[in-house]
This record gives structure tokens, sequence and C-alpha cells, in this order.
């Protein structure tokens, strides 16, 4: 089977995000010094993401997504279950 998967990348894009449970990201604020996901990519970009809870530090997914129309980041881990994130800040980045 043919992997179609062909990334984009981006230097320093992170945002903030409070997603909680296993569905798509939605996308908060941009973390100073970086750039937005809104400004590296598009609607149906797909990339390599990684995300770190601040205050749960142990909840972390590393994986697949791809920009959707509505804004938020689709989720494919890599190697392991969607993270069922607790409530709380957390870095995503591209």
């Amino acid at each position: 089977m043919v992997d179609s998967f062909q990334p984009v990348f981006a230097d320093l894009v992170r945002n903030f995000t409070t997603t909680a449970g296993t569905g798509n990201f939605e996308l908060g604020a941009v973390m100073t010094g970086y750039r937005g996901f809104e400004t590296a990519v598009k609607p149906g970009d797909s990339f390599y993401y990684s995300v770190l809870g601040i205050e749960q530090a142990d909840e972390f997914e590393v994986g697949r997504g791809t920009m959707q129309p509505d804004g938020t980041i689709s989720r494919d881990p890599i190697g392991s279950a969607l993270t069922d994130f607790s409530e709380g800040n957390k870095s995503i980045a591209l």
C-alpha cells in the first residue's frame, strides 16, 4: 500500500489549544515568538504535529494532522492511540 501522506513543513509554528478528549484540535492564541497554524498551512494541508499538556505534562501526542475547513486540526497519532486529553492548556506545534 502506498502512503499518500505528503506533509507541509514550516518553521516556528505553535499555538495554544484547550481541546479536551479525543476530538479535533481547536486552535487558540499563537504563542509569543511563533506564528500560527492559520498563517503556515491552509485547509487540506497535512503535516506532522506534536502536542504537550502545559498543566498535565504527562499528556502528549505526536502525529499526522490535516487542517480542516473549519480551522480545526484532525488527528492521526503515530505509534499510539489518541490521547484523551484533560481540560487545560496545551501547546501544539508543527
